[in-house]
């Protein structure tokens, strides 16, 4: 019974992995540095009074994190579906014995599990005709016959030797058919980013390129399914006191354990996934910026695909990658102030040069521009200046967070529970 009420548990828990228990974290799809625009030339006295056309040079930005864009394979699935196989299918490939299955793992044909197990689905159309109606499920029979679709679980190696396995295959159409109808919302989320369409979100979740079709979507989709089955029971079988779990798309179970989270930081681009304990937006920032951990939570690092790191490994995060950042900057002034060393001579005797410029003083330095600049600083400077205020915020909340020995600083409370499926009202359930 208590098997049977965790595998029923881990199905809904699987189906709505990419929404509620693991959860992605992007803060920003570019280095802060190439928010400066392009500088504009602009006109200086000299201290002959000859009027100078003079135009800021930056260095070129060092490479520190890609666009969204420019995510890796192993992150957002391959490019070009025609030269390599999705990661869902080089699972199914590797983890699935179909031919075991079919011996070992369904020991019924699709007519001796319908009279075995039909009975036990609490909404049937025999038994309440209209509640199967009015919720849909007429119309997911039309889409997905159930012998048809069973049987393409079982060509698949889906194993189906109790009835949970009959009830998660049949709940399954109902999730394919709401993916039905984001694959084909094409319309942008949010204005200024093109990719952001329910159809580019869906394909995503399964590690699939811009092109896939629906049908390819279909098979991937089933091939997942059938993937996670086999994992979990594999890893039931080895350890039945085990209160759930997830597979990701490359076939990788990662249980469920009390105050654990399991932490994927990419060293590509700024972007994260957790899975596991429920973390607050705060506290995913602070791991993912900081590799700070709240109290009483144990992280786990993993690679992209959810396996965990060597233990030795350095603990991931964004911080450095921002204070390489904000050095960057900060040398974008000093380059800025040398530049403009023959222009200093024209500004008022009683202007305050500030000591060479430095981290310490680089605010007094963006006076002393702005005076030369006639008291308004070009739009590069100006936006140059703010990315020096938003990292060196980053330099300070990190000096206050993390301590000498990796410790939080805060209190939290000691416990927290397993993420767990929301208990349903007590009403008629889909099939």
């Amino acid at each position: 019974m208590k098997r049977y009420f965790v595998v029923l548990v881990l199905v809904v828990l699987a189906a709505i992995v990419t929404i509620g228990l693991v959860t992605k974290q992007k803060r920003r799809a570019h280095s802060l540095l190439h928010k400066i625009p392009t500088p504009k030339p602009h006109l200086h006295v000299s201290p002959k009074g000859d009027v100078v056309e003079h135009i800021h040079i930056y260095p070129a930005p060092v490479p520190t994190l890609s666009t969204e864009a420019e995510t890796s394979e192993i992150e957002r699935g391959p490019t070009d579906k025609s030269k390599k196989k999705t990661r869902v299918q080089i699972a199914w490939e590797d983890l699935v014995d179909v031919e075991t299955v079919k011996r070992d793992l369904q020991p019924y044909t699709i007519a001796e599990m319908h009279e075995m197990w039909e009975k036990s689905q609490t909404l049937t159309r025999e038994a309440h005709p209209e509640t199967y109606i009015s919720t849909g499920m007429d119309e997911i029979d039309r889409l997905y016959p159930r012998d048809e679709w069973i049987q393409r679980y079982m060509d698949l190696g889906h194993p189906f030797y109790a009835h949970w396995n009959y009830r998660q295959a049949l709940l399954h159409r109902s999730e394919l058919a709401e993916d039905r109808k984001r694959f084909n919302n094409t319309e942008p989320r949010y204005e200024n980013i093109p990719d952001s369409s329910e159809k580019t979100r869906t394909l995503r979740r399964l590690g699939l390129p811009p092109e896939t079709t629906w049908e390819e979507y279909e098979e991937t989709f089933i091939k997942w399914k059938v993937v996670s089955a086999n994992v979990f029971d594999r890893a039931f079988g080895k350890d039945s006191s085990l209160d759930g779990g997830t597979v990701s798309i490359d076939g990788v179970f990662t249980p469920f354990k009390a105050n654990t989270v399991y932490a994927y930081v990419s060293n590509k681009v700024e972007y994260s996934k957790f899975t596991g304990a429920n973390l607050t937006r705060e506290e995913k920032d602070n791991l993912m910026m900081y590799g700070v951990a709240p109290e009483g939570i144990h992280v786990v690092y993993t690679d992209a695909k959810g396996n965990p790191l060597p233990p030795d490994t350095p603990t991931p995060r964004f911080y450095e990658r921002h204070i390489k950042q904000l050095e960057e900057a900060q040398a974008h002034v000093e380059k800025v102030i040398a530049d403009h060393e023959m222009f200093f001579k024209s500004l008022p005797e009683q202007t305050q040069k500030p000591e060479p410029p430095g981290p310490h003083n680089i605010q007094l330095w963006f006076e002393v521009l702005q005076e030369l600049h006639g008291g308004d600083l070009p739009k590069d400077l100006r936006d140059l200046q703010q990315v020096i205020k938003e990292l060196d915020a980053i330099r300070q909340a990190g000096e206050e967070k993390m301590q000498p020995n990796g410790a939080p600083q805060g209190h939290r409370p000691p416990e927290r529970s397993n993420p767990k499926a929301s208990t349903p009202p007590e009403l008629p359930e889909a099939q």
